[in-house]
C-alpha cells in the first residue's frame, strides 16, 4: 500500500506541477498525515524538493512541492551505420551532458559494439562526475530486437545477427538496460515529446537505409509475437514479389531504395527544387510510402502517422504527397505529420523508454 502511495503523490506532482500538501490531499484521496509523512520521506530521498510556497488566507503560507527530476539521469545511446551517439537526460527530459560521438570501427567484428560499448561508458563517467545518479540505459539500434533481454537478431546496416548486447551491457552495469528497436524509439519520442504528443495512437514511419514504423498504441510500445511488429520494409507491393525471396532486406523498401537511389534526403531536395528525373523519381518512392501508410492505417486505424528520417527533410512536399495518395482510397484518413524531432527522434524516444523503467525501480523502492 506504501508504494501504491508513493507512486500516486510522485505522479501527482510530476503531472501537475508544484503542489501543496492539501493540494496532493485532494488529488490523491490519500490522508493528510499519510501525504505528510510521504513527502517528507521523498524530499529525504531527493525525489521532491520544496519550490517556494503558496500564500493563503487561512493562515501561515503552504509549502510547495514539485518533482525533482533534474537531481537523477538516463544514459540514452543510438547505434547507427554512420557512428554511436548519446545523451544524459534528467527525469523530465531535460539534456545535461551530449557524449563525442564516435564512428562505427570498420576494422572491428561485430561493427560498432565497442563504440557503443565506450559511449555508454562515457556517459557513466559522466554521471558520476556531475553527481547525478544514473538510474538507467536505454540503446536505440536498427534492427530487430528481442525483448526484453535485448537481443539484437538483426542490424543489416552493421552485420549485427543474433548479438546479445543486452547481456553484454548488463555483465557491466548493474543498472536497468533498454536496448530498443530505433523505429520504435522514434515512434515513442515523436508520442511522448514530439508531434504526436496527445495522440492516443501513433504511427511513426522511418524512412532511412531501410524502411519501418514505430506503433504506440495507448502509452505502449506495439511489439507483436516476436518483437517484430513494424517491419513494413517487408510488405509486398504487388504480385511480382512473389518471384523473389527476401531475408535481409524486404521487397517495399527495395523498392524504394531502388527508386530514389544513393539518398532519399538528396532526392527530396531535388524534387522541390523541381529538377524533372528527381520529381519522377521521388512520384514512385512515394507510391510506394502510400502502399505501406495504408496498409498501417487500414490494420491498426492509427490517429497519427508521423514521417520521420529521411522524410521528414522536405516536411512539406512529403506530407501532401503522401496525403494525396490516401485520400479517396481507405476509409479513414489518419491525420499525416511530419517529425518534430528530426534526428533527434530516436536519442529522445529511447531516453524516455529508459525514464519509464527508471521511475518503476523509484516507484517500488
Amino acid at each position: 500500500m506504501t508504494q501504491i502511495n508513493r507512486t500516486a503523490v510522485l505522479d501527482a506532482i510530476r503531472a501537475s506541477g508544484p503542489m501543496t500538501r492539501r493540494d496532493i490531499q485532494e488529488h490523491t484521496g490519500l490522508s493528510s498525515a499519510t501525504v505528510e509523512r510521504l513527502c517528507s520521506s521523498l524530499v529525504a530521498e531527493g525525489l521532491i524538493v520544496a519550490d517556494g510556497a503558496e500564500r493563503s488566507a487561512r493562515g501561515r503560507p503552504a509549502v510547495l512541492y514539485r518533482h525533482a527530476g533534474e537531481g537523477r539521469v538516463v544514459a540514452a545511446v543510438e547505434v547507427s551505420a554512420s557512428g554511436v551517439r548519446g545523451r544524459l537526460v534528467d527525469l523530465d527530459g531535460r539534456v545535461v551532458y551530449v557524449a563525442p560521438e564516435l564512428p562505427c570501427g570498420e576494422g572491428e567484428a561485430p561493427r560498432g559494439v565497442q563504440a557503443t560499448l565506450r559511449v555508454t561508458e562515457d556517459l557513466l563517467e559522466q554521471a558520476r562526475t556531475l553527481q547525478k545518479p544514473c538510474l538507467a540505459v536505454g540503446v536505440s539500434v536498427p534492427g530487430a530486437v528481442s525483448t526484453p533481454e535485448g537481443r539484437v537478431r538483426n542490424a543489416v546496416e552493421l552485420g549485427w545477427y543474433d548479438l546479445p548486447l543486452g547481456d553484454l551491457l548488463r555483465a557491466r552495469y548493474e543498472l536497468p538496460i533498454v536496448i530498443e528497436n530505433d523505429a520504435n524509439a522514434v515512434g515513442y519520442g515523436e508520442w511522448s515529446r514530439g508531434a504526436g504528443v496527445g495522440s492516443e495512437h501513433l504511427v511513426a514511419f522511418v524512412l532511412g537505409n531501410g524502411a519501418g514504423a514505430g506503433i504506440v498504441s495507448g502509452g505502449k510500445i506495439l511489439r507483436g509475437n516476436r518483437s517484430a511488429a513494424g517491419e513494413i520494409g517487408f510488405l509486398l507491393a504487388d504480385r511480382s514479389a512473389f518471384d523473389a525471396l527476401y531475408t535481409l532486406q524486404g521487397d517495399l523498401e527495395t523498392r524504394i531504395a531502388t527508386a530514389s537511389g544513393s539518398s532519399v534526403g538528396a532526392l527530396l531536395d531535388a524534387a522541390v527544387a523541381g529538377e524533372p528525373d528527381a520529381v519522377k523519381a521521388a512520384a514512385e518512392v512515394f507510391d510506394y510510402v502510400g502502399i505501406a501508410c495504408a496498409a498501417l492505417s487500414a490494420v491498426l486505424d492509427p490517429e497519427v502517422i508521423v514521417l520521420a528520417g529521411q522524410l521528414a527533410r522536405q516536411p512539406h512536399y512529403s506530407v501532401k504527397q503522401v496525403r494525396q495518395r490516401l485520400v479517396g482510397r481507405i476509409t479513414f484518413p489518419p491525420n499525416l505529420i511530419a517529425s518534430q524531432l528530426g534526428d533527434e527522434a530516436a536519442l529522445t524516444g529511447v531516453a524516455q523508454i529508459a525514464i519509464d523503467r527508471a521511475r518503476e525501480s523509484i516507484y517500488l523502492t
